[in-house]
């Protein structure tokens, strides 16, 4: 069977007061600073456009999302913090999810982190579902387990 699955999750941006400008989120581990540039239709383009990156930590701005969503390959399982200045967080952890979505609309009060086991289908992909460069396929009686926890920290 083949499949793609994501949860897509919105959270208030702010959530703890004060300006969105100085929130951040907090990645277990460093990302690479080149991420596909997407289509008005969601579809990756070929090339890579450059997100603000400094090691583990993703600053969060509204203005990095007038090119569209970021969309994170590879960005891994495991813990993802949602900070505000204050170290009040939102923790999203995440299992067998490893590529992220981040977007929110111009002048929208939310940030939207959504955990994909896939990715979009590059522009102009015309191909079955079968040959979707990201999609999954579970073997006839095979199971696959895919979690995401959500929990909410204080400073």
């Amino acid at each position: 069977m083949p499949y793609g699955l994501g949860f897509h999750p919105g959270f208030p941006w702010p959530f703890d007061g004060g300006s969105g400008e100085r929130y951040r989120l907090l990645f277990e581990r460093p990302q690479a600073p080149g991420i596909p540039d997407i289509t008005a239709d969601g579809l990756l383009r070929p090339g890579l456009r450059r997100a603000p990156f400094d090691g583990r930590a993703l600053p969060l701005a509204p203005a990095m999302f007038k090119a569209g969503a970021l969309v994170l390959r590879g960005a891994g399982n495991g813990a993802l913090r949602f900070e505000a200045p204050s170290g009040r967080a939102i923790v999203l952890e995440r299992e067998d999810f490893p590529h992220l979505a981040l977007w929110t609309k111009p002048g929208a009060p939310f940030l939207c982190i959504e955990p994909w086991t896939g990715e979009p289908d590059p522009d102009g992909f015309s191909g079955e579902l079968f040959d979707r460069p990201s999609i999954r396929l579970l073997q006839p009686g095979a199971t696959a387990r895919h979690a995401v926890a959500l929990r909410l920290e204080a400073a």
